[in-house]
């Protein structure tokens, strides 16, 4: 049997994520391979951070497909409106954030230029160690592509990685301002 568009994807991000790495650019983090029974669908997701900046934005890459596509795919049948192939999002986090609601609104407004074809979702997460009574903020942007993607666009996935650096580097720069 061939390998599904989800495994082929998977390869190939793996692989743009990990040259990222060894260019001394960004580090891997994470590294997850899931296949969830519940709700029959497979995901693959990779955390990095910049180089100069490990303890500051954590970016996530996700691809995930249903078992629909699946099953699509290996049938050669076509989904109501819609090809068989992966879902991408993406998920910037940024620790320690020490902003007000200004600079989520700037985030904003930066994310609908940067990324427009997405549906995005902010959220502040607030912990407290109660110990020491210290309170920990932490930001979290998170991307959703409209539309699913395939094989045909395995050449855009180097050029998505290299935007997610440049994201990451924006970010570090408006924290610094």
């Amino acid at each position: 049997m061939d390998p599904t568009i989800f495994d082929n994807l998977k390869v190939v991000l793996e692989g743009s994520i990990y040259d990222i790495d060894r260019d001394g650019i960004i580090v891997v983090v994470d590294r997850a391979d899931l296949v969830d029974l519940a709700r029959m669908q497979r995901y693959f997701r990779m955390g990095y951070v910049l180089t100069e900046a490990r303890d500051t934005i954590t970016c996530e890459v996700e691809i995930n497909s249903q078992v629909r596509d699946f099953a699509a795919e290996l049938q050669a049948m076509r989904l109501v409106d819609e090809k068989p192939g992966v879902r991408v999002s993406l998920c910037f986090r940024v620790e320690n954030w020490k902003h007000d609601d200004t600079k989520m609104d700037v985030i904003h407004e930066k994310m609908k230029q940067l990324w427009e074809d997405t549906i995005i979702d902010h959220s502040l997460e607030k912990s407290m160690d109660l110990e020491s009574g210290t309170e920990e903020n932490r930001y979290i942007c998170t991307l959703m592509f409209r539309n699913k993607i395939d094989e045909s666009n395995v050449e855009e996935i180097p050029r998505l990685l290299e935007h997610t650096v440049k994201t990451m580097e924006w970010l570090l720069t408006l924290l610094h301002t």
